[in-house]
């Protein structure tokens, strides 16, 4: 049983330094639990909120596999490799290929609640204020997820 224990301390600590050293791990992080605060300020069905859950899940577990996949990698060898080039990038598609879907599934999850928010809020009126607020927080979690991946990109091409 005290091993057991262990392995979610020692799980604990992995998910912890992972935070601590990867910028895009903190900012999945960000968005899932603004994401999170949305479903919950509109109040989404629990159906709807359990995808959510499970595809945040999923990108944050595959941002994690390619975390411990580039340590291992980078423990193997420091110079460049062909193979060691081609796990790291297809680790890190795994990634973008997940956030992508959970965009469409977060924009397919958000859609009707947030117009049904608006049209009984303010009966077809949305005002100009609400509409660049969440114009706004839109292009931020947009420009977030760009730089992020952009960044993933540069990196992994000049190593």
């Amino acid at each position: 049983m005290k091993a057991f224990l262990k392995s979610f301390f020692y799980a604990y600590v992995g998910l912890l330094a992972a935070l601590k050293h990867e910028r895009n791990l903190r900012i999945h992080y960000i968005i899932a639990l603004v994401m999170l605060w949305v479903c919950w300020w509109i109040g989404v069905s629990t159906t709807q909120l359990m995808v959510v859950v499970i595809i945040i899940n999923v990108v944050i577990s595959f941002e994690l596999i390619n975390t411990a996949l580039e340590a291992a990698v980078d423990l193997v060898t420091k110079e460049y490799r062909a193979l060691a080039k081609i796990a790291k990038d297809t680790a890190a598609a795994a990634v973008l290929f997940s956030a992508i879907i959970a965009i469409g599934i977060g924009i397919l999850v958000l859609y009707e609640p947030l117009n049904q928010y608006w049209l009984y809020k303010h009966r077809n009126e949305v005002p100009l204020t609400e509409q660049l607020v969440i114009l706004g927080m839109i292009s931020f979690l947009v420009f977030t997820f760009s730089h992020a991946m952009w960044s993933k990109f540069k990196q992994n091409k000049q190593k």
